[in-house]
């Protein structure tokens, strides 16, 4: 495999040029929508190496467009029994294909190159533990009927948050042995990932590159990626334009942010999928990959997942997932350096919302603050007992990183990094693209807002001499 850049297809009207595409491309995965058997064997003849991923709409998701989706109501209710089935009806599929196959004189690829896919999208209506308890029961099935399995096919921006502004929330997943059942059956973790007609950068993390959060020693597979305006519905209402990349951007644009999105990717990501060449019904047409073809095709010895693999270990941090000789070191300590000043040791303050497991005040355990890093945003995490070299991982990954610090000059960097740390990373994304690039209206927005918070009364007085402190080390070249 040359390259991560795959193919979701919906051979509706059967285009040669799709065809053409796929041959020139050689994808590493090919998912194929509700395909039939000469569809399959086209696809293994076009491009012999591929993995096949046969979605069959009525095993995975039996919805249509204007009801929630019936899989989702059948696993919520019996989230084992239905994983079970879904595997035992894919296994039955797969058996009538081969026996067609032989029938008709058409060659498919061998079992090991097949891969079916879970439940799609469960989060419309699922819950995280009877999605994970689905999965789990869906890949130890597969593995029985020695058939190999993708999941949990979750949606943009899922897993959840476990609170507002707080890392991506895997234990739910972990807790039910989701790496484990994956590891067991050789298949990958599947994931959607969309992004704004702005670029993948846009939110970069938290909708594209989510996947670089996930905790697990398992390839990966991006089910769907592309541009999706749907991803920030208010935004979309008031810019206007097509849902999909079509009539946003241009053919180049759009191959250029596909390959921006996978080589920002974890290693673990072995294709990612854009979604769709061809397509099923006019709500999807403006998504077709067709008129990018080209674009795609050149660009496509590029895309390789360039991005610093994830060693995030539930339920405690061990190692740092980046090294530190490969850190930005000016900027970084400087930074850093402020914010251990400020943030200290344990603190167990009830007034401080960050301090309960549960975000606000009363809701969940007391568990405290250590080093900045609260039980609110890191419930998994032993805070009393957090060291330093764990903090510090923390602060980089989830902090530095994803607010985007790691991209600004001095002193703006220092300021949303700090910001990052004490309000959440979506709110420092947020103040960046209300105030542009000027840092010291960044600084002036952050004391506005203080005087409208809850508890200002309590530590109003902390974070004014926080922001002025903060601003004196700004001044400093």
């Amino acid at each position: 495999m040359t390259h991560s850049l795959g193919v979701y297809y919906a051979p509706e009207h059967g285009f040669q040029v799709d065809r053409d595409y796929i041959a020139a491309l050689q994808p590493p995965v090919i998912r194929i929508l509700d395909p039939d058997v000469q569809q399959i064997h086209d696809m293994h003849a076009l491009a012999p190496n591929a993995i096949i991923a046969p979605r069959t709409w009525a095993i995975d998701d039996g919805s249509d467009e204007d009801h929630p989706s019936k899989q989702v109501n059948r696993f919520m209710a019996d989230p084992v029994s239905t994983g079970r089935d879904h595997a035992e009806q894919y296994k039955g599929q797969w058996d009538r294909w081969q026996q067609e196959a032989a029938q008709r004189g058409l060659k498919l690829p061998p079992v090991e190159r097949i891969l079916f896919n879970s439940a799609n999208e469960p989060n419309q209506g699922g819950t995280p533990d009877k999605i994970a308890a689905y999965c789990v029961a869906f890949f130890d099935r597969c593995t029985e009927l020695s058939i190999r399995a993708c999941g949990p096919c979750l949606g943009v921006g899922w897993p959840d948050n476990n609170g507002p502004d707080t890392p991506v929330d895997w234990s739910p997943y972990a807790n039910a042995g989701l790496e484990q059942a994956i590891q067991r059956n050789g298949g990958m973790l599947s994931v959607h990932e969309y992004f704004y007609k702005s670029g993948p950068q846009d939110n970069w993390r938290w909708l594209a590159g989510r996947h670089l959060q996930c905790p697990f020693d398992v390839p990966i597979l991006l089910g769907e990626i592309g541009i999706d305006n749907y991803v920030d519905a208010p935004r979309w209402g008031k810019e206007g334009g097509n849902r999909g990349w079509q009539g946003n951007v241009s053919p180049e644009q759009y191959a250029e942010m596909i390959e921006r999105h996978i080589r920002g990717c974890d290693p673990r990501v072995k294709a990612a999928l854009p979604f769709i060449t061809d397509f099923r019904n006019n709500s999807w047409e403006s998504f077709n990959t067709r008129a990018a073809h080209g674009a795609l095709l050149a660009r496509k010895d590029n895309m390789m997942p360039q991005g610093k693999p994830s060693t995030v270990h539930l339920p405690s941090v061990s190692a740092p997932s980046v090294p530190v000789e490969d850190k930005p070191v000016d900027n970084w300590q400087r930074s850093r350096e402020f914010v251990k000043r400020w943030e200290g040791g344990l603190s167990l303050n009830p007034e401080d919302h960050g301090n309960w497991t549960g975000g606000r005040k009363g809701v969940g355990e007391l568990r405290g603050t250590n080093f900045g890093i609260s039980a609110a945003s890191y419930p998994y995490l032993d805070i009393r007992n957090i060291t330093i070299e764990q903090a510090d991982e923390i602060y980089f990954r989830d902090y530095w990183q994803a607010s985007g610090a790691d991209k600004l000059a001095w002193p703006y960097c220092l300021l949303a990094f700090d910001t990052a740390v004490l309000h959440g990373v979506g709110t420092s994304q947020r103040w960046q693209s209300q105030v542009g690039d000027n840092a010291y209206a960044f600084a002036a927005k952050r004391l506005r807002v203080y005087t409208k918070l809850d508890n200002w009364n309590t530590f109003g007085a902390g974070w004014t001499n926080r922001v002025a402190d903060l601003l004196e080390v700004a001044s400093q070249e």
